[in-house]
C-alpha cells in the first residue's frame, strides 16, 4: 500500500490545493456542521481522479462489473435515500477497503482474494456501505475544519489517502505538511463508529439475502492470522482495529439477526475471484500451475470456476488452444454466463482470429444486449479490428442507459475520434471531465469541438448548450467564493 502513498501524496496537495481556489467546499463555514452530500461527492471524485490518474483502479470490465452488482444489491438495502455509491477495485494486492467522501467504496484485488465466501466479501462492503450511511467520513472531515485553508487542504489529503491506504504513516506525514500534527487523534475511525458500522452493516448484509456471519468470519480470520503471526497484520486491521469485545458482539448480533429469504447465485463470486488470481499473478505461468493444482490432474474433469481459471491462465499465456477448446465447453454448457462469452472472444482475438471472436461477441451481444462488461469488450474488439463506428453506436446505446464511469466515456470518445468524429470526440471528453470535476478542462474540449470546421449545426447547438451549463456552473462557484467569510472566521481554533 506504500505505493499508492507515494502516488497519492505528492498528487493530491496540489489537487486540494487547487480545489481551494476552484472546487474545494466550504467545509468550516459553519462550526459543528457536517459537510453536504454535494461537497462529500465533490471531495470523493476528486480522490477517484487521483486513483484513477494514477493507474491505482483495476480497469476490468468483468470484475467491475460483480463488485458494482454486489455493492449495488447490498446498497439497496442500506435503507437510506438520494445516496448513490460506486464501488471499484484497487490494484494492490494488500488487504483493505475503504470508503471515500460521496459513496465511493474501494476494496483491494487482495482483499476479495482472502475472502472465502460472497457473504465475507459482502460483509467487508456492508461495514464499508454503513461507514457511509452514518455520516463517519463526514464527522473525520469535519474534525479537519477547524484549521486554515492550505492546513486543510493538507489535512484532507492526509484524511482520504490515509484512510484509503491504510496507513499511519500517510496520515501523519499529510499532517505534518499541514502543520496540523494535533488532529491526528481525529483521523482515525472512532472505536464507536467501528462498532456502528457492524451493527448497521450486519443488517445490511442479512437484509440482502447473505450470512449476516459473513462479516465476523472474516474479521475473526484477519484477527487469528495477525495473532498467530504478529509481523502480519493487514492493513484493514490498521485501519478498522478488531478487539475480541468488539468480534463477540458482532457474532451475537448476526447469531440473532434472520436472514432474508433470497436465492443468490454466488457464482459470480468466483468467477471473479479466479480471474483475479489470474490478473494478480506475477506471471501467466504461476497462475496456470495455480489452477492445475486445483485441477489435480484431471482437467476436464475440474469444477467449473477452475475450468474457467484454466482458460484464463492458458490465454494468458499464449496457449489459445486448449484456452479456447475449454472457453467453448464452458459457453456451451452455460450459455448465460457472459464470462464465456467474453473469454472465448478474447481468446480467439488474441490468436488474431478476428472474424471469430467478432461472431462470439455478436451473438453474446444478441443474447444480453446492454451487459455492461460484454459491451465494453465488444466494442474495444470492434476499434481493434477497425471498426469504430459500430463500436461507437454500441457505446452510446449501452452509456445511454446506465450511469456511465470516465473510463467508459473516454471508450466512446475513443471510438467517436477513430470514426473521424472530432466534435463528438471532443464533446464526450468533455464528459469525461465533467465525471472528473474538472470544469475548466471540460469547457476546454467543447472550445475544441465547437472549432472543429465539419460539425453540423445540430451539434454546435448540442456543445453551445453544454458550454452554457459549464459556465453558469463556474459563475455560481465564484459567487459561492465571494460569499465565503474570511478564512479567520472559517477555520477559528
Amino acid at each position: 500500500m506504500l505505493r499508492i502513498a507515494a502516488w497519492l501524496i505528492p498528487l493530491l496537495l496540489p489537487l486540494l490545493a487547487q480545489a481551494g481556489i476552484d472546487e474545494l467546499p466550504d467545509i468550516g463555514s459553519s462550526a459543528g456542521a457536517i459537510i453536504s452530500p454535494a461537497e462529500e461527492y465533490q471531495l470523493g471524485r476528486m480522490i477517484m481522479r487521483g486513483l484513477r490518474d494514477s493507474d491505482l483502479v483495476l480497469d476490468d470490465p468483468e470484475v467491475t462489473e460483480y463488485v458494482q452488482a454486489i455493492g449495488n444489491n447490498l446498497a439497496s438495502h442500506a435503507g437510506i435515500d438520494g445516496q448513490s455509491f460506486q464501488f471499484f477495485v484497487v490494484r494492490d494486492d494488500g488487504i483493505n477497503a475503504f470508503a471515500l467522501p460521496g459513496g465511493f467504496i474501494g476494496i483491494n484485488m487482495g482483499l476479495i482474494l482472502e475472502t472465502r465466501s460472497e457473504s465475507e466479501l459482502g460483509g467487508v462492503l456492508a461495514h464499508e456501505i454503513a461507514h457511509v450511511t452514518q455520516k463517519h467520513i463526514a464527522r473525520q472531515i469535519e474534525a479537519a475544519s477547524n484549521f486554515g485553508l492550505v492546513s486543510a487542504a493538507a489535512t484532507l489529503a492526509a484524511v482520504l489517502v490515509g484512510v484509503a491506504v491504510g496507513s499511519a504513516d500517510v496520515i501523519q506525514a499529510g499532517v505534518a505538511a499541514g502543520q496540523s500534527a494535533s488532529i491526528q487523534s481525529r483521523i482515525n475511525f472512532t472505536r464507536a463508529h467501528e462498532y456502528e458500522a457492524d451493527r448497521v452493516g450486519i443488517g445490511i448484509l442479512a437484509d440482502a439475502g447473505y450470512d449476516p456471519s459473513g462479516m465476523v468470519s472474516f474479521f475473526e480470520l484477519m484477527a487469528q492470522r495477525a495473532r498467530l503471526s504478529p509481523s502480519w497484520l493487514p492493513e484493514l486491521l490498521r485501519t478498522h482495529p478488531v478487539s475480541s469485545a468488539r468480534i463477540t458482539e458482532a457474532r451475537n448480533r448476526a447469531k440473532n439477526r434472520p436472514t432474508a429469504e433470497q436465492t443468490i447465485s454466488h457464482r459470480g463470486y468466483r468467477l471473479a475471484r479466479a480471474r483475479l488470481v489470474v490478473l494478480s499473478a506475477k506471471t501467466p505461468a504461476e497462475a496456470l500451475e495455480h489452477f492445475r493444482r486445483e485441477a489435480d490432474g484431471r482437467e476436464a474433469e475440474a469444477s467449473e470456476v477452475t475450468r474457467y481459471g484454466l482458460a484464463l491462465a492458458y490465454a494468458h499465456s499464449g496457449e489459445y488452444g486448449p484456452a479456447s477448446e475449454i472457453f467453448r465447453s464452458l459457453r456451451a454448457s452455460n450459455e448465460e454466463v457472459t464470462e464465456y462469452h467474453i473469454g472465448l472472444a478474447q481468446t480467439l482475438l488474441w490468436a488474431r482470429r478476428d472474424n471469430e471472436a467478432l461472431e462470439v461477441y455478436a451473438e453474446g451481444h444478441r443474447l444480453f444486449p446492454r451487459n455492461v462488461s460484454l459491451t465494453v469488450r465488444y466494442a474495444q474488439a470492434l476499434i481493434q479490428t477497425g471498426q469504430p463506428g459500430p463500436a461507437h453506436d454500441l457505446m452510446l446505446d449501452l452509456l445511454n442507459n446506465i450511469n456511465p464511469s470516465p473510463t467508459q466515456v473516454r471508450l466512446l470518445a475513443m471510438a467517436a475520434s477513430a470514426s473521424g468524429n472530432t466534435g463528438d470526440s471532443h464533446y464526450y471528453m468533455s464528459e469525461v471531465h465533467l465525471l472528473n470535476g474538472e470544469l475548466q478542462l471540460a469547457l476546454d474540449q467543447l472550445r475544441l469541438a465547437l472549432y472543429t470546421p465539419e460539425i453540423t449545426a445540430i451539434q454546435r447547438e448540442r456543445y453551445d448548450a453544454r458550454m452554457r451549463e459549464i459556465r453558469e456552473a463556474l459563475d455560481e462557484q465564484k459567487k459561492k467564493r465571494k460569499r465565503k467569510p474570511s478564512d479567520s472566521e472559517n477555520f477559528s481554533g
